[in-house]
This record gives structure tokens, C-alpha cells and sequence, in this order.
């Protein structure tokens, strides 16, 4: 039933005598004096209260309130929330298979399950305009790449202040063999509707042109999170999960070929004999490599490979088990550090030489004599760099070349060290320079 709506110019004098008085619990404020003042009554949602403040009430700084305020208050209904407890995307296949679900101020919930078909793998990796836990495909329907089961549950007479915990089993979409499903499931929440009358059909109607059901919308479309409450919350939830045993970390090196490493989430050791696959953007597998004992597998760089077979994905297989990465989104990459990091990146070519300046200190006087050491080293630390000629050059504040000197480096290890004594032989009082050293 919906309450009656009161208004302040309904509320006399009479009506507040034959009203209930509220005993109210006053909530301590953090200071002395704050501006706002809490107090707490527990009541049913939709009743209305009538806040009378007399006149007289003092206030900090000897202000007094010279009438009184009223005002009429609805309580409103509990915050609904409907959704996932977890945000990972990952349920171990030796677990209970089971996904946690929240709620509060709602009858029940529908729970969609989107069983991704493994051969259209490679459409919810290229039309994926989200994240890998909360995919949004926009252009594609659900519905032209999974089949999907509906779970419909009802959490009777609760308490709608309080969290009702559920939990939703994935494992009886399972199946082993040739007919085996495997575990990367689209999962939609929203709240449970009751279900509608169907209407009687009378033999005498005339039957509906079929042409205007192009213009209805494809039911379990994952257009968005969920249902948006009359309050601006929004209530249901979705997500990307991944039931499977087989973990994988793949790293990619300067010349673009990359290191797959596949291990078992239950033990945590190398899968061996795991099959990994290079998958295109059009479903066809380019490369098929398998790991090693070390649970590693070895692919050469893929850069060459575009248009319709540009890799889209790694698929890795063992048994009825199933998993997949996809290349090169970034919110599969790792941090590896959690500090502010710097530096000049590897140099993609392994021959090439770097020089590194160092000095005793860093201020001169005109006529003094400073050393500058100079460090010379290979990429890949391994070229020998004997007989490379080094040229070091001074330059001052108006940026004049004012003294060279060069050298040769001597050694067969792929680092050399050089020093040179140099002079300052500007008048002015502050003798400012800039020390380079190019490799000749």
C-alpha cells in the first residue's frame, strides 16, 4: 500500500495530539559544536515524521533561533544492491566452482549464465571495448557467440536493512569428453521480476506481421551493468569468469618474440605438455607450440602476421581444460613495481654502445684542472670494444667547443674505462661547461 502523503499545512495542533511521540537516540558529534546534528529512530520505510524545532534553540556564538522550524520527513527505502562480491575474474577448476552474490532490499535475483562457445573465442577478444573481468561488446550480441542458461532465485521474507548473501554453482554447466563445455561463462545479474500473466488468446484475433519484430531489441544484450533503481543506484551487476586450472604469465622481449609459462592454479607448479595457441583475429590458429617441463613455450615475434590473421589471443589447452590471454591489452599488464621508476629504455639493438660521464666534483675556478672519467659499455654487455675511438669534448656557458681530446678504447670485454685531465681556461667568473663524449 502507498502511504499518504503529508504536507506541513495538513498538521495542526489536534492532529499532533492523537500522534505518536518518538523517542529519539542522539548520535555524539565529533566536536562540541557542529553544524549538523545526527539522531537515530529505527522505522519502517515510507512512514512520514513531522520535526518541530521550537524557537529559543542557542547555537554556538549566542545565536538563537527567534521561531520554530518544521518540517515533514518521508523515510526512505534501503539502498538496493545486487552484485557481485569478488572482482577478480578467475574461479580455480579444482574449487567449488561457486560465484558469491550480494544483496539487500531485493525479492530475488536472475543470474544469466553465457557459456562462451570455445571456437568464438576470438569475437569476445576483438569486440571487447571494456575490461577482461567486465567486457562491454556493444556491436555484438551475447547471444551470437554463448549459449545461455537462466537461474531464477527468490530470497523470500528478508529484512531489507540487512545483506543477504547467495551463492550461484557453475560446475553443472560443465560436461567431460568429446562433449565437454569449458569454463569461460558471460554472467549477468538483475533482480528477479515476478512473472507476468499470459494473456488468454482469443481464436477469433487476427495474427500479429511478423515484420515488426525486427524493431525488438535481443533479449541478453550485456549493455550494461544492470537495472537503474528510482534513487540512481544501480541494481544487478556483470561479469567475465574464467573456471579453469591452467594459469598463464607470458612476457614479451625487445625483438618482439614472447615467453609463454603456464602453471596449475591448484599446485602451483609447471603444466607440462600444456598446448598453446597463437589464435588470429578470424579464428585461425597460426602457431601451436608445447611446454616444455618448465611449463614454458618459446614463440619467435609475430609482428609479420596482420590484417585477418593479426594475433588476437593465446589459447592454452591440456585435456578438457581450457584458458586464454589476450595480446597486448593493458589491463592484463603486470606492475611491476609499485614505486616512481625511471631510466632510458634497452636498446632493441645489441651491438650499441653507451658512454657514461662521471667528474670529481661539479664546480671549477678559471685555471683549475678537473678529471672526467668516461665509461663505455655493449648492450648485451658481450661486444668486444677494442680499437673504437673516443672523442671527448668541453664545452662552455656560450657553448664554444673550447678543448677535444680523443682515444682509443682498449680491452676484449664489452666494457672500457677512460680518464682525462682537463683545464678551465675561461676569464669569466663562472667558468660553466658541458662535457659530451661521442663514440667516433
Amino acid at each position: 500500500d502507498v502511504p499518504y502523503q503529508w504536507g506541513d499545512s495538513e498538521i495542526d495542533e489536534a492532529l499532533l495530539k492523537g500522534s505518536q511521540k518518538l523517542v529519539l537516540e542522539a548520535i555524539p558529534a565529533e566536536h562540541d559544536y557542529a553544524e549538523l546534528q545526527s539522531f537515530k529512530y529505527h522505522a519502517d520505510t515510507g512512514r512520514y515524521f513531522y520535526v518541530r524545532v521550537e524557537k529559543g534553540l542557542k547555537s554556538f556564538g549566542g545565536y538563537v533561533l527567534g521561531k520554530p522550524a518544521t518540517q515533514v520527513v518521508q523515510v526512505p527505502e534501503y539502498p538496493r544492491m545486487l552484485k557481485f562480491m569478488a572482482d577478480g575474474a578467475l574461479l580455480s577448476l579444482s574449487g567449488e566452482k561457486r560465484v558469491a552474490v550480494i544483496a539487500r532490499n531485493v525479492p530475488g535475483m536472475e543470474l544469466e549464465v553465457a557459456r562462451v562457445l570455445p571456437d568464438q573465442l576470438q569475437h569476445l577478444v576483438a569486440f571487447n571495448r571494456g575490461s577482461y573481468a567486465k567486457p562491454q561488446l556493444y556491436s555484438l550480441s551475447p547471444d551470437q557467440i554463448t549459449e545461455r542458461f537462466v537461474q531464477k532465485i527468490p530470497f523470500g521474507e528478508t529484512d531489507p536493512g540487512k545483506a543477504h548473501f547467495e551463492g550461484a554453482d557453475l560446475g553443472k554447466y560443465f560436461s567431460n569428453g568429446a562433449n565437454a563445455r569449458h569454463g569461460v561463462f558471460l554472467l549477468k545479474l538483475a533482480e528477479l521480476k515476478p512473472e507476468a500473466k499470459k494473456a488468454e488468446v482469443d481464436p477469433n484475433a487476427e495474427e500479429p506481421d511478423n515484420a515488426d519484430d525486427s524493431g525488438v531489441a535481443n533479449e541478453g544484450e550485456m549493455d550494461g551493468e544492470g537495472q537503474t533503481a528510482t534513487d540512481g543506484t544501480v541494481v544487478g551487476d556483470s561479469r567475465l569468469i574464467v573456471v579453469t586450472d591452467l594459469g598463464m604469465i607470458t612476457k614479451r622481449s625487445l625483438d618482439g618474440s614472447q615467453d609463454v609459462y603456464v602453471q596449475s592454479i591448484k599446485g602451483g607448479v609447471p603444466v607440462d605438455g600444456a598446448n598453446v595457441d597463437v589464435v588470429g583475429k578470424n579464428g585461425q590458429t597460426l602457431v601451436t607450440r608445447a611446454t616444455d617441463a618448465a611449463g614454458h613455450v618459446h614463440f619467435d615475434p609475430l609482428d609479420g602476421m596482420t590484417r585477418e590473421k593479426t594475433p588476437a589471443m593465446f589459447v592454452v589447452r591440456k585435456g578438457d581444460d581450457l584458458s586464454f590471454l589476450p595480446i597486448g591489452e593493458h589491463d592484463r599488464a603486470l606492475d611491476f613495481s609499485r614505486f616512481d621508476i625511471g631510466g632510458e629504455r634497452n636498446a632493441k639493438n645489441a651491438g650499441r654502445l653507451t658512454a657514461y660521464l662521471f667528474s670529481d666534483r661539479g664546480i671549477y675556478r678559471p685555471g683549475d684542472t678537473f678529471h672526467v672519467g668516461v665509461v663505455v659499455r655493449a648492450a648485451d654487455w658481450t661486444k668486444p670494444l677494442d680499437g673504437i675511438p673516443l672523442v671527448a669534448t668541453i664545452t662552455d656557458a656560450a657553448l664554444t667547443d673550447t678543448t677535444a681530446t680523443s682515444t682509443m678504447l682498449v680491452g676484449d670485454t664489452s666494457t672500457s674505462s677512460r680518464t682525462a685531465r682537463l683545464t678551465c681556461r675561461s676569464a669569466r667568473p663562472r667558468c660553466r661547461s658541458r662535457n659530451s663524449c661521442p663514440i667516433a
